[in-house]
Formats: structure tokens, sequence, C-alpha cells
């Protein structure tokens, strides 16, 4: 490289230490951009836990959904009132649960806040599906999961179940299996239903049987399939060729029965030729009961109901 080419090139300023002055002004940009970042990260963050908390977001309006019945009112002012002391960017959904804690009625909340003061407060309800029996008189309803509704005011009629074990050890819970297995079939019927149901025993024989008010008794075998076997037994009530059956067996819900009147015996059992046979093969004198004209399990139709019975329908 010649001497006057050597000369043109720029010669970067040197520190007193002797190292260039270039890698240390990049430096110092560096610095403050994370300086500058750091305070604007501050900034926000401060601004926010201000606005979270500020009457610029505070819960006015409160919506409160999904209760009914005699402890409606209690629910809704104790929600408001803990509704009420928080904003829409700070919802403590843990302080409405301890609002209603104290009420029976109450499984869990849900909430949906809305800017800038709008709060949905949906209130999931235990839905209590039988009661207990007291050694006087009947002990505390039972939800749809075993739970025990201490102090739950109940506006119908429900089932009465026995234990093996006293109330004093349930512990809140249903911890009887043979009672348990009774609120799994309860808990699984249709609404339309609720105040139909007088009770329910569970044999050998015929598995697990639910007792209708004013109606026939419905077979439903084993706990399998319990929504398909509601479903299958509504169908068969709703039929007016089922009025004043004593028995609707849904034990093989693909081919309901109703029949029964004035018959001493209990429904026969399902067997495996009975789930071959095709619905229309019947016995002399045997008509279809079911709401399509389903077999029995036993092989053959039900027998029609006649004369005057109890209702079947729901």
């Amino acid at each position: 490289m010649t001497a006057a080419r050597a000369g043109a090139l720029p010669r970067l300023r040197r520190t007193a230490g002797g190292s260039p002055a270039g890698p240390s002004l990049g430096r110092r940009l560096l610095r403050r951009v994370v300086v500058i970042s750091g305070l604007g990260l501050a900034l926000v963050a401060g601004y926010g836990l201000w606005l979270r908390d500020s009457s610029l977001v505070r819960v006015e309006h409160v919506e409160v959904h999904g209760i009914d019945g005699p402890d409606a009112p209690e629910i809704r002012t104790a929600i408001e009132r803990a509704a009420r002391r928080m904003t829409t960017l700070n919802v403590r959904t843990a302080d409405l649960e301890r609002a209603v804690a104290g009420n029976p009625a109450v499984r869990a909340v849900e909430v949906d806040p809305r800017l800038p003061h709008g709060l949905d407060v949906r209130i999931i309800r235990h839905r209590p599906v039988a009661r207990l029996r007291a050694d006087r008189g009947d002990g505390p309803p039972v939800g749809a999961d075993g739970t025990l509704l201490s102090g739950l005011r109940v506006d119908r009629p429900l089932p009465v179940l026995e234990s093996a074990e006293g109330l004093g050890s349930q512990r809140g819970h249903v911890r009887d299996r043979r009672t348990m297995r009774s609120v799994r079939v309860l808990a699984a019927a249709p609404p339309v239903l609720d105040r139909r149901i007088a009770g329910t025993e569970e044999g050998r024989e015929r598995g697990m049987v639910v007792q209708l008010r004013r109606g026939p008794e419905v077979v439903f075998g084993d706990l399998s399939r319990l929504d398909v076997k509601w479903s299958a037994a509504i169908r068969v009530l709703a039929d007016p060729a089922s009025r004043g059956a004593s028995y609707v067996d849904v034990r093989l819900p693909d081919r309901p029965a109703a029949g029964g009147l004035g018959e001493a015996e209990s429904p026969p059992e399902p067997t495996a030729a009975a789930t071959g046979q095709a619905a229309g093969a019947a016995p002399p004198g045997a008509a279809g009961a079911g709401a399509s004209g389903a077999a029995s399990p036993g092989g053959t139709q039900a027998p029609a109901p006649s004369g005057d019975g109890a209702d079947g329908t729901p």
C-alpha cells in the first residue's frame, strides 16, 4: 500500500488507553436504549396497576344468572355486594365464591367482566336428586354428585334413599356405594320427571329399578348407558299404548318394552337370543307397547295394557 493511499484512510480516534472509541460509543448507546426501555415498561406497569383498581373501571352493573327458587334473592344480594368492591380489570372470583359459600345450593361461580363497568356472574347450582333418611324424619338433600346439601330448601318432593351408613359418617358426601348407585341413576333422569320419581330399589334379578309416582316401575338393570335408557323410558311413557303398564323395561334400551298390567311376575331377564330376535316376532295376543313397537327384552313384544291403571305418561 502506498503512503498516499494510507494517508487517505480515516483514522480511529484512540482513547488514553489506546483502544478505539467506536465500540465504547456503541455500548453507551445500548445502555441508553436498555434504560429507556426499562423506564417505559415500568411506567406502563405502574399505569396498569393503577388502572386495574381505578374508579374508571369499577363494577357498577352486576347481572346474576342461573339462580331460582326460594334462596335466589339471598344469593343475588351476596354476589352484588361482593362484586361492587371490584373492578372489571381485577375480578376476584374467590371473593365471589366466599360470599355464597354458606349457601348449599351453589356449586360453582363463573364470571365474565364487561368493560368498563359490567360484570356477568353465572351461578352453577347443585341439583338435588334425593333425600337421605335420617333417624328422625327426613335427612339432608343429596346433589347429583353425592354432596349432602344440608340446609338447602327444596320446593318439590324428593325420593328418599336409605343409607347403610349413618349421616354422621357421610362427612358431607354420600359414601355408601349402594346409595351412590341410586344417586347416579336419579342424577341422569331428565328434569321433566323430577316430580314423578318416588324412589329406587336394587335387586339381584332386575338390577336398579326406579318407581314413578302414579306410574310404572322403570327397570334399568345395570348402570350402563343411563342417558340412553332414560330416553327410551320417556319414549315408552309418552306412547298412549303404554298407559296403565306396571313396568317399563329399558335394560335393552334399543328395544324398550312396557307391560305387566295385572301380571304378578317380574319382567323377563334379557337373553342373548332376545338381542338377535326380530322386533316383529311376537306370540299371539301380544302387542307392542314401546314408542315404536319395540320388543321386550325377553324376546317378545310386551302385551298392551288395558283397563284403568296408573298413568304412565310423563
